[in-house]
């Protein structure tokens, strides 16, 4: 018995200092066939903002650096298993539009023609991916929207030069690590949500309660990253546009509510980042309104949630560990009391 409780205890002290908590970031179950929707979205939106810029060299560097992470090698493989044309087709249409639009003087008419044949490339490549089904399934049409969304935030965060992820929805000013210190493990979306909003609601009197998110906050800011500004207009705008053709008419009438209700507050986050506004105004449209819309109407599978530092007042690993210290105690003390016997 004294054999296997020291081997115990001390696999109780490591287990206390490798135990991780696992971050509350909200983090929609995965799916290739919304993942390959979102993509196709991305690219299209990013091939508009390279349009935008093409009078501005490092603007038009970043945003090749960018289109570079929507299509690569692997996305060619995973293609030809599909369509080998379109293996070939996808990714030398993207190379002859960098490099036209490396072009000393890029000819913009030209672009925009090969442009208008990538999307019909892109257009091909969704037949060839997803199955009819998956196409007319309202939860995987919903991933593919918070996908568009996500890039959204990404760029949106570089535009502004902020640091702070705006993907995690316990940056939201008035969300700080105190507030949310109690939430416990397994805490579902909706319910971190509203925990934030009781918390800010608290903080200002109730007068956020049945508020635009669009109607506070600082407008207006300065622009760091020009080209990741208009990735980020053309991302939230095709957010928009490709919810209200594909997505919206998906939602049951039970969710009809909630599905208008996402949709209006699209509207809130192409008219705020349009508008320049502060990062803590666009994570309140998207997190605490847009995804608690979605994640309803479309039965969006949220597997973890993002309430930053969410972990218990007394820290896991330290409990653990203070367990096996003073166990050790207690084993040293009987010892000597036999002994001393």
């Amino acid at each position: 018995m004294k054999k296997l409780l020291a081997p115990g205890l001390a696999g109780i002290i490591v287990m206390g200092m490798i135990y991780t908590h696992p971050a509350f970031a909200h983090n929609f179950g995965g799916d290739e066939s919304a993942s390959w929707l979102s993509k196709v979205q991305n690219l299209k939106a990013e091939m508009a903002a390279l349009k935008m810029d093409l009078s501005d060299s490092k603007a038009v560097d970043w945003h090749v650096d960018k289109l570079g992470e929507y299509w690569n090698a692997n996305d060619t493989k995973e293609m030809g298993e599909r369509n080998q044309l379109l293996a070939k087709e996808i990714p030398d249409t993207i190379d002859a539009i960098t490099a036209a639009a490396k072009q000393p003087s890029p000819n913009a008419a030209d672009i925009q023609q090969q442009i208008d044949t990538l999307g019909g490339y892109l257009d091909e490549s969704i037949t060839a991916r997803v199955d009819k089904t998956a196409l007319q399934n309202a939860t995987v049409q919903g991933l593919a929207v918070t996908g568009i969304i996500s890039e959204t935030l990404e760029d949106y965060a570089d535009a502004i030069g902020t640091d702070v992820d705006l993907n995690n929805m316990s940056n939201i000013m008035g969300s700080t690590s105190g507030n949310m210190s109690g939430m416990k493990m397994g805490t579902s979306y909706h319910e971190q949500a509203n925990t934030i909003h009781f918390v800010m609601d608290m903080q200002s009197g109730g007068a956020m309660q049945g508020t635009s998110d669009t109607s506070s906050g600082t407008t207006g800011l300065p622009i760091d990253n020009i080209a990741a500004y208009h990735s980020a207009q053309m991302l939230s705008s095709a957010a928009k546009n490709y919810y209200e053709k594909n997505v919206m008419s998906l939602a049951s009438s039970a969710h009809s509510a909630e599905a208008q209700a996402a949709d209006n507050y699209l509207g809130q986050l192409v008219d705020a980042i349009n508008n320049k506004a502060d990062g803590n105004t666009v994570m309140k449209i998207v997190h605490l309104h847009l995804h608690t819309n979605l994640i309803p109407a479309f039965g969006l599978p949220v597997m973890t949630m993002n309430a930053g530092s969410a972990v218990p007042e007394f820290p896991l690993p330290v409990l653990l560990t203070l367990i096996a210290v003073t166990g050790v105690i207690a084993i040293t003390r009987i010892k000597r009391s036999f002994k001393i016997k």
